[in-house]
């Protein structure tokens, strides 16, 4: 799955399960900070996960969210687990 695919999936999913005013969702891109730009809340980042496993159909396994700082991270992260499922 091609990186921009996995970056828009991502960023309609983030949209969907945790919509937030002021967010420019159609200015998300690789650079931009999980928890910074963002303001993701811990509650919210789980709920993203659980997103991630059912629409990319990935196992995430004990990973500590924490460590995405980018949205890059996590579309790399997305990507590496889309390429072992094929």
């Amino acid at each position: 799955m091609e990186t921009k695919e996995i970056l828009t999936k991502l960023v309609k999913l983030m949209k969907k399960l945790c919509p937030k005013d002021g967010v420019d969702y159609d200015a998300i891109g690789m650079d931009t900070g999980v928890f910074d730009d963002l303001g993701l809340s811990s509650i919210e980042v789980i709920m993203i996960a659980i997103g991630i496993e059912k629409e990319f159909e990935v196992v995430i396994q004990n990973v500590d969210f924490s460590t995405f700082k980018k949205v890059g991270d996590v579309v790399h992260y997305i990507g590496e687990r889309v390429d072992e499922s094929i």
